[in-house]
């Protein structure tokens, strides 16, 4: 069975943290290496069950396949997955706003968090 090594030895691994979000045992652990956060698997944790080849952008998604075996539903578009619903939500700080890349609301959260300590 393939695993997230095989990414690795292609260089192909974007850190993104799939495979150690899926892998049931916990034998992925990442470790820093040339600038970028690189995955390693603990052979006595991993059982080979290929969940993280699975879900690992680096090489290949089969969304088709992930969603038939994880899911009952198949979206109509397989970057928006299966959602009740979406939003799109900016913030009403004008100075943040206009300083932000994506509406500014993670910040404008982050410092009213701040503000009540």
């Amino acid at each position: 069975m393939a695993t997230i090594e095989e990414t690795t030895k292609r260089g192909l691994c974007v850190s993104c943290g799939s495979c150690k979000a899926v892998c049931p045992t916990e034998a992925i652990t990442y470790l820093f290496q040339d600038g970028i956060f690189v995955p390693s698997i603990n052979k006595e944790k991993c059982i080979n069950c290929s969940k993280c080849f699975e879900v690992c952008p680096g090489i290949e998604v089969n969304y088709t396949y992930l969603h038939k075996k994880y899911s009952d539903k198949i979206p109509s578009d397989f970057f928006k997955g299966n959602s009740i619903a979406s939003y799109i939500v900016v913030t009403k700080n004008e100075n943040i706003l206009l300083n932000s890349s994506s509406g500014g609301f993670i910040t404008s959260l982050i410092e009213s968090l701040l503000a009540r300590i």
